[in-house]
Parts: structure tokens; sequence; C-alpha cells
């Protein structure tokens, strides 16, 4: 069976295609037009965030699988995968630590202006110390939308680490599992007003986009 690589992967999982007996093919280009032309005899395919369409999916003659390396489907036309009966896989869980040190490390660059001081020291400009102001997170109210495995992750990293208060705004969570990181679920029009930083850690849907 073929398998076409849109985008680079870690050598390990090209090592473990090749140790199941796969033959591993890669794309000349994430480029739909590129991907579409090249798609004739494969069987499975793994793509990062290049775009899937459905113009690929009709050029496909023999594919099975579309693998996305990565948690969101957004860029994969799932609805032209169905009509075909093609699968469409992803990668649940994979990054959730890693987009939520991300999310901290954001918090952290913007309360302490890392950025704007960073720029002034490289241009000789040492009296940005008078300039700006930085806070503390620590003691702080942290608001998070959408309380999957990456928002009560960050909430736990964050109550911990750093004493916030956490506000929780999910209809999909019951008050208990919030209780478990001493956090307090509200409505969305209080964590708004109440919280000092908000994140948002909601799947791409319907119900979310635009939120």
């Amino acid at each position: 069976m073929k398998v076409l690589i849109v985008q680079p992967i870690h050598n390990a999982g090209i090592d473990l295609l090749k140790s199941a007996g796969f033959e591993v093919l890669y794309a000349s280009s994430p480029d739909p037009e590129i991907v579409a032309r090249e798609i004739k005899g494969i069987d499975g395919v793994i793509v990062r965030t290049a775009p899937f369409t459905g113009e690929i999916i009709e050029q496909a003659d023999s594919l099975k699988v579309i693998s996305r390396h990565g948690v969101g489907v957004d860029n994969i036309d799932i609805e032209s995968a169905s009509r075909k009966g093609i699968f469409v896989l992803n990668t649940p869980g994979v990054n959730d630590v890693s987009v939520a040190e991300h999310t901290i490390a954001i918090m952290l660059a913007l309360s302490k202006r890392i950025k704007d001081i960073d720029n002034a020291v490289r241009t000789g400009n040492f009296s940005i110390r008078e300039e700006y102001s930085i806070i503390d997170i620590d003691g702080k109210v942290l608001g998070i939308i959408g309380f999957g495995r990456i928002g009560s992750l960050v909430a736990k990293k964050c109550r911990n680490a750093f004493n916030m208060k956490i506000l929780v705004y999910d209809p999909y969570v019951d008050r208990e599992r919030v209780k478990e990181v001493d956090g307090e679920l509200v409505d969305l029009e209080t964590l708004l007003r109440e919280s000092d930083f908000i994140c948002i850690h909601t799947p791409l849907n319907n119900e979310t986009k635009g939120l």
C-alpha cells in the first residue's frame, strides 16, 4: 500500500510506516493542485495543515484513509471524503501539553511585555523600564472558554504554579469537573467581565466559529 506524505513529518514516523510495510511517497508540494495530480494510486495520506480539498479527493482513485498529523481537521473536506467512503483520522491529545505550555508562555510574554522590551533593548532604548509597566499573573483571574483536555490542563498548571483564580465557561461540563482544579463554572458574560486573562480552547465547529 502506498502512503503519500503531503508535508514533512518526523523521521520516526516515516520509519514506523516503512517498518509496517508501507511504500512511502512524498508530495512535490502541499499545493492542492499539485497534490491532486499526484493522488492517483495512493491508498493513504498523511497531512498536517495544508488544505486537502474536495478537488484532491475527486481525483483519488484508491484512497482509503486521510490521516491528520494533529488534531483539527478543518483543513480537510470531510464531506467529500465521506461521500467516497474515505476515513478521516486525527490524533487527539498529541499536542495537549505543548499547547497548554504555549498558552502560558503567551500570557507571560504579554504580562511582562517581552516583545516590546526585547525590541527596545536591541535598539539601545534602555529607558524602556520607565516607559512600560508590567504585571504579575500570580493571583490574577484566568477565564477559560472550553474546558476540554487542553483547557483543563491550562487551568491546572495556572492554579498550581501561579495561584490564579480559575473561571470556566463550557456548557458541556459539570461543576464537579471544574472543582477538580479549584475552579468556578460561570456564564460567558461573567467570565468576560471578571477575567484578567482569557484563553479559548474550543474545537472549531459551527457552534464556536467566530466566538
